[in-house]
């Protein structure tokens, strides 16, 4: 079982809490899936790692040296999608007859430096809610293709196997659409525990750690006394 913290994520204002910033201060996280998997897919330079993964190593360092979370810029879309989270939660409460819980932050039983923030959580399913308040247009075109976008996919994969939970919902909410076209506010896309690419996850999280474990010794006080 994962250990579970329990804390708000953000403040009335929407501000992240010291207490869910401390949580994932140094670990990686579900939301940085992207960045931990960004290796190159072009011909010629397949595998090679991309700026992505070495800054996310580099901010993870730096976490984990200082004891503060790396600050990043946040768009205005992002602060929309803040601000209309808990009305996308309650969407999908009333749509699926449910109700969410919320959690802080669940760090993996065994891999300490891994952890994620579900939106909610629905226990007696084992199932996890990942909620996201896209542009109009992104939106739209999840209801054509019907399918979670990759990157969203391995943050609940991470997710799944930080909670040790077998499935998720994918809920996306514009409400921007209500007014003309209500039908088309909510978007529910389940997704199912995948073993193959959580073990490729996990694989690629061992080698980061231990690539972070390697530079932390080359910055300990007694290598820096030797140069």
């Amino acid at each position: 079982m994962p250990e579970i913290v329990w804390c708000e994520q953000l403040d009335e204002n929407g501000v992240p809490t010291t207490e869910w910033l401390s949580a994932r201060c140094g670990r990686i996280t579900a939301s940085r899936m992207c960045d931990l998997m960004a290796y190159s897919k072009a011909k010629g330079k397949e595998g090679q790692e991309l700026k992505a993964r070495a800054d996310y190593r580099d901010e993870l360092l730096a976490e984990r040296l200082s004891g503060s979370m790396s600050q990043h810029f946040v768009t205005a879309e992002m602060k929309r999608g803040i601000a209309e989270e808990g009305y996308a939660r309650a969407s999908y409460e009333m749509r699926e007859n449910v109700m969410v819980e919320q959690i802080g932050f669940a760090i993996h039983s065994d891999l300490k430096f891994c952890g994620a923030s579900p939106d909610g959580i629905l226990p007696e399913q084992r199932k996890i809610i990942e909620i996201k308040n896209l542009t109009t247009v992104n939106h739209i075109a999840l209801w054509r293709s019907r399918q979670v976008p990759s990157d969203y996919y391995d943050q609940m994969q991470w997710t799944m196997f930080c909670m040790d939970y077998e499935c998720g919902d994918f809920v996306s909410c514009d409400s921007r659409l209500a007014e003309r076209n209500p039908h088309l506010e909510l978007l529910i896309i389940p997704a199912a525990r995948n073993p193959v690419r959580i073990a490729e996850l996990e694989a690629e999280a061992i080698k980061m750690n231990a690539e972070l474990e390697a530079m932390m010794e080359l910055l300990s006080p007694q290598a820096v006394q030797t140069l």
